[in-house]
């Protein structure tokens, strides 16, 4: 087994482990505290350590990982201020810190490169030309 099909292995293992610890906790809170409704949001703790492991395992890149987490903060941060702060209306605005974010981190990456025709770009000719398998 190669280094890199071992951290894919433990990476897997972590997201499973981490999927089931949050069933587990939701479970065990639910029932004992009879907390079910704030409760559910530790499910949001699978996709963001997905995207930490991602990191790890080179899987996905460091802004990728970043916009990811930022996307999720998001989720949470419009249900906090719709269900306790009852600021639906206002709340909604969070979600324009996903794109400006993501501007941000290409900005700094130098990853905003576009091609107006395939021709045009030498990265995407030669992963059309990988996939064609030539």
């Amino acid at each position: 087994m190669t280094k890199s099909a071992k951290k894919s292995a433990v990476g897997g293992a972590i997201i499973s482990l981490t999927a089931l610890l949050s069933t587990v906790v939701f479970l065990y809170i639910g029932f004992v505290m009879h907390t079910w409704h704030p409760t559910w949001l530790i499910f949001i703790s699978i996709p963001v350590v997905s995207a930490i492991v991602d990191v790890f395992t080179s899987k996905r890149h460091i802004a990728a990982a970043v916009s990811a987490i930022v996307s999720v903060c998001c989720v949470v941060a419009y249900l906090y201020m719709g269900f306790i702060l009852r600021l639906w209306h206002p709340g909604w605005l969070i979600f324009f810190a996903i794109p400006i974010t993501h501007i941000i981190l290409k900005l700094f990456t130098g990853d905003f490169e576009t091609c107006s025709k395939e021709s045009d770009c030498k990265t995407c000719s030669a992963d059309t030309k990988e996939q064609a398998g030539e």
